[in-house]
């Protein structure tokens, strides 16, 4: 029986993109997990095809990368970062192009990159792509991965990021700490799924708890900027009574609402406790936040561990992989349990 680097990875115990950059002596794998395909390899007596390796090494391989880059916003620039961080350890080439808005504009970039001969696509953020022209880039032999907005169902792996946990976690770490005033600042849902779900996270921790917003304490921005949190922060206290705590969806718009609450002398935690959220302004704001840490090093270097299965002849079906929240508390959080104890 033939033994194919999918059952060196099962013995091993790593998977089947790692035993392939082992076996072919290319890209980067810790120490630990080179000696358990090495012992796999020993073990199974797997020996490799270096003429088909020859083949498929013949020319260099492009992964092409269509991404959304916000001046203001790190987000996207972090997943960007670790993609090309990835790819280079592995020897293989990223080529950048930024998303420009509209479909057409879109579908240029697209087919530039298609000229540039690269091997897979890498689709960031929300795209303006239809199903047909995803169909159109698979049908060309072009692996495409989506991260944390993938369209089209089953037909594309897909990297997602779990918005829905994470605004639950932001939402329990201040109920615990004995918080009933909670408002929300976020961009408008509409049929975007990612907002729905911190949103709807949001709603639904209050209704565990029993708990209502008051309407004057929800606010929502038509996008993710500095200026937007200071226009809602303001909007807000012009309602009059601020609630105890805040849970903002992205740390751009935190980083607005410090400089609004700033202005009006509204201190954090004393007066208004806040958890951010995607955890990329968060340590270097003033005061430092708490935040939902959504892994994005983690989703760029899983897609192109997608990628390199494919390449590698590893995989064939569609593959999900959802990435759990992790919330990085910074003390911005007033605990009003210890407060009424004194009381």
């Amino acid at each position: 029986m033939s033994i194919r680097i999918s059952d060196v990875a099962q013995e091993a115990g790593v998977s089947p993109a790692t035993a392939a950059r082992v076996i072919s002596n290319k890209g980067y794998v810790s120490d630990k997990k080179r000696a358990q395909v090495e012992q796999a390899i020993k073990k199974l007596g797997y020996v490799p095809n270096r003429i088909a390796s020859s083949l498929r090494t013949n020319k260099p391989y492009f992964i092409g990368h269509v991404v959304e880059m916000p001046a203001e916003n790190p987000f996207f620039s972090v997943i960007c970062n670790t993609i090309n961080e990835t790819a280079e350890k592995a020897g293989y080439h990223v080529l950048t192009a930024l998303k420009q808005g509209t479909q057409a504009k879109e579908r240029a970039v697209i087919e530039n990159l298609i000229s540039l001969m690269v091997d897979a696509m890498i689709f960031t953020g929300n795209t303006a792509s239809d199903a047909d022209t995803i169909d159109w880039i698979q049908s060309r032999g072009i692996s495409v991965v989506m991260i944390e907005r993938p369209s089209y169902g089953s037909r594309v792996d897909a990297v997602l990021l779990d918005s829905y946990r994470g605004a639950t976690l932001a939402m329990e770490h201040m109920i615990a700490r004995g918080h009933r005033e909670i408002g929300f600042l976020g961009m408008k849902h509409g049929q975007h799924e990612v907002e729905y779900q911190r949103y709807h996270g949001y709603r639904t921790a209050l209704a565990d708890h029993g708990l209502e917003p008051g309407p004057e304490w929800v606010g929502f921005v038509p996008d993710y900027t500095v200026e937007h949190g200071r226009q809602a922060i303001n909007e807000m206290l012009r309602g009059g009574k601020i609630p105890t705590s805040l849970f903002i969806t992205s740390d751009v718009l935190a980083c607005g609402a410090l400089q609004a609450l700033y202005e009006h002398g509204i201190k954090v935690p004393d007066d208004l406790s806040i958890v951010g959220f995607d955890n990329t302004l968060s340590s270097i704001c003033s005061p430092r936040l708490t935040s939902i840490e959504m892994q994005l090093e983690q989703a760029g270097a899983a897609a192109v561990e997608m990628i390199l299965e494919r390449k590698e002849g590893l995989r064939t079906g569609v593959k999900k992989v959802m990435l759990s929240p992790v919330l990085v508390d910074r003390g911005s959080v007033r605990d009003l349990t210890q407060s009424a104890e004194k009381t």
